[in-house]
């Protein structure tokens, strides 16, 4: 008996160490597979935090009371990409970013000839989609490629089309916002899109590289993707009696690119294209709105429908050195007439008057006028010297009205 008790225990003792050396080297392993995730996701830890981010962008959140490009950081606007010097001319993927971004625009606007018989015209534009909601895919593109529009269809990169409505527009920026109903496109197509990042303007470089893209001639060329340089920053250009602070570029704009996208080399838009110099003798000279400038408009076009200006409700015109000195009037601007109910009206201003000063400003021609209206606010008082009948001068004071909302659409 105790032969056999000695084997069971010697039996015993074997089985209990390969239970302990079996248990211990499952434990080993899991123990190391622990430490290997957290050895990893500690080395990566920026990379799996970048990629839940990006995750994250693609999740449709509650729309904003309120819409601001700040919000816009935690929605599904693409990730601005994070390149060296070496990369800055990786031109292939900053296309392939943005292009889900870039859309055709086509209006229908009904004009009328000189014998007044009406008729419709077609324009081509292009447009860059900022924000998608539950409800819409907001747009922004230029004025004038929407001004007299009674009808506005958008094509999306996918070939989707949908009918857009109209949010907001100014003239004064050559800037205006569309929207489509989500409910009009199918979630794929949906899934298509991707919403521009808009990047800081004011870090631009003359020298710069950039893309330009939109859709040139219409919506067979949709996408066409363009390079070019910041050739300068600031240019004044007046166009129908307004001045733009914009972005000269030589990047190929052409009829149709109005709206679409200038990008630099992190795939952000810092533009928008509006103008080209069309000329024989001139080529390679384009020019585009910066963003800076872009998205305060947009804010307040989206939030508010409009853009709140002051106005003074005069149409007027430059007194020239010249008509100075043939009517012997000082040079000023001459107001070729007043809006009905307007400021000026209610001021006492009339036809005929020449405007000289403005709180204390001497003013020579409008588009000063127009500046210096434009440093104050709705509902300020300002004290207008004006001239009639050549002789008479006098101090009026006059309280300035929301442009947009008189309904007048130039000063």
């Amino acid at each position: 008996m105790e032969g056999i008790s000695k084997e069971l225990e010697k039996d015993l003792e074997i089985k209990t160490k390969k239970k302990v050396k079996k248990i211990g080297f499952g434990t080993f392993i899991l123990v190391m597979i622990l430490l290997t995730i957290i050895n990893v996701s500690f080395i990566y830890r920026d990379e799996i935090v970048e990629y839940f981010k990006q995750v994250e962008t693609h999740v449709d959140e509650e729309d904003e009371k309120v819409f601001t490009f700040a919000n816009m950081e935690n929605k599904n606007t693409l990730v601005p990409l994070n390149l060296t010097d070496k990369d800055r001319f990786g031109i292939i993927e900053i296309s392939k970013r943005i292009s889900g971004s870039i859309v055709s625009i086509s209006t229908v606007a009904t004009t009328t000839d000189w014998f007044n018989r009406s008729y419709e015209t077609e324009n081509q534009g292009s447009g860059i989609v900022f924000n998608i909601t539950n409800e819409k895919i907001m747009i922004v593109t230029n004025y004038h490629v929407l001004e007299r529009a009674t009808k506005v269809s958008v094509k999306f990169a996918n070939d989707a089309i949908a009918i857009a409505s109209l949010a907001g527009q100014d003239q004064e920026t050559d800037l205006a916002v569309i929207s489509v109903d989500r409910a009009d496109l199918s979630e794929e197509s949906i899934k298509q899109l991707s919403v521009a990042s808009f990047g800081d303007s004011e870090e631009l470089e003359v020298g710069e590289m950039v893309i330009a893209i939109g859709n040139p001639m219409g919506a067979e060329f949709t996408n066409t993707v363009t390079m070019g340089i910041v050739s300068a920053l600031n240019r004044k250009i007046t166009m129908t009696n307004r001045t733009f602070n914009l972005i000269q570029t030589d990047a190929a704009i052409n009829p149709g690119n109005s709206g679409g996208a200038l990008v630099n080399y992190k795939g952000e838009v810092i533009g928008i294209n509006s103008i080209k110099i069309i000329d024989t003798q001139i080529e390679g000279i384009g020019f585009a709105i910066p963003s800076n400038t872009i998205k305060p408009i947009v804010e307040e076009l989206v939030n508010k429908g409009n853009i709140s200006r002051p106005f003074i409700g005069i149409q007027g015109s430059n007194i020239t050195d010249a008509l100075s000195e043939i009517y012997e009037i000082p040079i000023g601007v001459y107001v070729r007439g007043v809006v009905k109910n307007g400021s000026a009206e209610m001021a006492g201003i009339k036809q005929g008057d020449v405007i000289l000063e403005v709180n204390g400003t001497k003013i020579i021609t409008m588009d000063q006028l127009v500046t210096v209206i434009n440093g104050y606010k709705v509902g300020e008082t300002v004290d207008v010297v004006i001239l009639r009948n050549t002789s008479q001068k006098k101090t009026v004071k006059v309280k300035l009205q929301d442009k947009a909302t008189a309904g007048l659409a130039t000063e």
